[in-house]
């Protein structure tokens, strides 16, 4: 099971609305929780991570039980556990998919067999030479028309950096963070050029 999709069964319909909101998603019935749901469900923007404001300790308990993990520890925690969860099964996904098309690269297409002139009995290969009349022979070979086999090399895959530091964190919009001993709500990222984050809360 997806973990927004765990998420948004433990919402309120209060909450379900106010999510709407905040993602700017107007065109949906907000009288209805289940089309409210299936909004969310389907709006790239609404990231697991940002829903779980909406939900307490308890529920975020429940969601732990609902994606098969164990349900014991503090809600911050819980959710940096259900974040790692839902990463690498996305990448699982992607490793997948992946060795599928690298498989499908490998196959050999193969051409079309074509018996020869000269198969067959001694008797038939002789009335046939008899019957056709010899063809003029050239001092280069002719050229079959068989085209050779053609073989697909696998794509190598690429490696990917891998951050460290603070770049290493995905803050998104929406997201809580404590900093100076206070906590704070993230409303927009940005990227300077000298390194680093730019948050704005």
């Amino acid at each position: 099971m997806r973990l927004k999709t765990a998420i948004l069964e433990q919402m309120t319909r209060e909450d379900l609305k106010e999510a709407c909101e905040f993602f700017g998603l107007h065109d949906v019935d907000k009288r209805s929780t289940t089309a409210m749901q299936e909004r969310l469900s389907r709006a790239r923007r609404a990231y697991p991570y940002p829903l779980f404001n909406y939900l307490k300790e308890p529920a975020v308990k429940a969601v732990a039980n609902r994606m098969g993990l164990s349900s014991k520890g503090r809600r911050n925690d819980l959710i940096e556990q259900l974040v790692r969860y839902e990463q690498k099964r996305k990448a699982r996904i992607k490793r997948v998919a992946k060795q599928k098309n690298r498989a499908t690269a490998e196959v050999i297409t193969e051409a079309p067999k074509t018996e020869s002139r000269d198969s067959g009995p001694p008797e038939k290969r002789k009335a046939t030479s008899v019957q056709e009349p010899e063809e003029a022979t050239s001092g280069t070979e002719r050229k079959s028309a068989i085209p050779p086999p053609v073989v697909q090399r696998p794509i190598r895959e690429k490696r990917q950096p891998v951050n460290t530091g603070v770049d290493s964190v995905n803050y998104i919009p929406g997201m809580r963070v404590e900093i100076r001993d206070a906590e704070w709500r993230i409303d927009r990222v940005d990227n300077p050029t000298h390194g680093g984050k730019l948050l704005t809360c």
